[in-house]
């Protein structure tokens, strides 16, 4: 009769005996998989926090120089920070795993080179040391520049400027949820700040709309209604729309038709267009449309000063969305028209730049622009630079990843604050800028 004492009991009243140990073969078997799959994924990790390094670097030093590069530009750089992190941690984990079974190595592989070359990468400190200090440099980085932390020690010194804070608010919502929307502006306009004087009313709206004109003129009225202190003073040509609460001493608005081509033919843009909003339907985001042409607007609005102060000079661009085309030459031709348009006295310098740029702030095509904006004397700031703080994505609203929206302002204005405002249509966010004269 067997000794049960050694047998283990089944749930349902069956004997069998306890598990053999592994034979010495399936022993070595084993330790060389779980030894080549440590040492593959060790290397897998290393492959892509390098890869993800690269594409950082290329995306800090090189831009949108190219078609392909702008692809890699337009890719935020917390992603690449995100990519580069997992990285590490799977090369760590398999190294320190490696290390643990550094004794047996030589025992489950039998090719003396590859025994070395393992060895080689279990002891390796400098790869290890090298790949942690430029996550940490390149992290560091994306910090300072891209999330600036820095800003909140700003918002926290008393201001030295004398002039009066005031808002100014932008919203593209050009989409076709658009069209009959008819609320009323100030209901998304942000929360109530009691450090301003007016408290967070906008004493400015810039915006593109391609709401109808019956859907517009309600919302106007519920503006006025919601501010009757406030004579609100309305332009519209086009989608390009302005509320302000100054008198206004002129508005234009001029267009650049084909400021770059535009790939493909009508039949596949209406593929690519069928594409993405089925794509949009299934990831909760708003859908859109891809026009046939490529086109770049300015506009131009100067409001009064008042009471001997200087006037106001705000230009709200849009600049072409289709990701397609090349930012580079959309960012050239744009340039040399925006000059053109100063020479001939068309233009002035503005003191804010606001508007859609499709354009990641960190791109080279952007900065072409805002230079010939400006000049040497009269040098453009991106706002968030100075007062925004956090990862700011202003599209698509509901997966926000890109921030392509923007304002800059001239040297006679300082940023007080900069903030992006979920709102109910449209697939981007609004920008809320609180600005303040700069001290003479």
């Amino acid at each position: 009769m067997p000794n049960l004492d050694v047998y283990n009991a089944h749930p349902f009243g069956l004997i069998y005996p306890p598990p053999r140990p592994p034979t010495p073969l399936v022993s070595r078997v084993m330790g060389r998989l779980l030894a080549l799959t440590l040492a593959a994924l060790a290397c897998l990790g290393l492959l892509l926090n390098l890869s993800a390094a690269l594409g950082l670097l290329c995306s800090i030093t090189l831009s949108d120089a190219t078609l392909i590069l702008q692809f890699i530009a337009f890719v935020p750089r917390w992603i690449w920070i995100v990519v580069m992190a997992a990285g590490l941690a799977v090369y760590a984990g398999s190294r320190y795993a490696l290390v643990r079974r550094e004794r047996a190595v030589p025992r489950t592989l039998a090719t003396p080179g590859f025994r070395q070359s393992l060895h080689a990468l279990i002891r390796a400190r400098r790869p290890a040391g090298l790949v942690m200090a430029i996550t940490v440099a390149m992290t560091l980085y994306v910090v300072a520049i891209d999330i600036r932390p820095q800003n909140l020690l700003k918002q926290l010194r008393p201001s030295q400027a004398s002039g009066a804070p005031f808002v100014v608010l932008h919203w593209n919502l050009t989409m076709p949820d658009c069209e009959k929307w008819e609320g009323n502006f100030r209901d998304y306009s942000g929360t109530i700040d009691t450090s301003l004087p007016t408290g967070d009313a906008p004493l400015l709206y810039v915006l593109t709309t391609n709401q109808h004109n019956p859907s517009f003129e309600r919302s106007v009225a519920k503006l006025r209604a919601s501010e009757p202190q406030r004579n609100w003073n309305v332009r519209r040509q086009g989608s390009f729309t302005v509320l302000s609460a100054l008198p206004i001493k002129s508005f234009a608005v001029r267009t650049l038709p084909n400021v770059a081509a535009v790939p493909g033919t009508l039949a596949d843009r209406q593929r690519w267009e069928v594409w993405y909003n089925a794509a949009a339907d299934k990831l909760g985001v708003r859908r859109r449309v891809f026009p046939a042409q490529s086109t770049a607007a300015v506009m131009q609005v100067v409001l009064d000063g008042e009471e001997g102060k200087r006037d106001l000079v705000v230009w709200l661009i849009d600049l072409p969305s289709d990701p397609l085309i090349s930012r580079r030459t959309v960012g050239r031709n744009a340039a040399e028209w925006l000059l053109a348009l100063r020479r001939i006295g068309e233009l002035s310098l503005p003191d804010v730049v606001i508007g859609d740029c499709n354009m990641p702030r960190s791109c080279r095509s952007l900065s072409m622009v805002m230079t010939a904006a400006g000049t040497a004397d009269h040098p453009l700031e991106n706002a968030f630079e100075q007062a925004g703080v956090g990862i700011a994505a202003s599209w698509p609203i509901g997966l926000p990843l890109l921030h392509i929206d923007h304002t800059f302002v001239g040297p006679h204005l300082r940023t007080l604050r900069y903030e992006l405002l979920t709102m109910p249509v449209a697939d981007h966010y609004a920008q809320r800028v609180v600005l303040q004269p700069a001290s003479p």
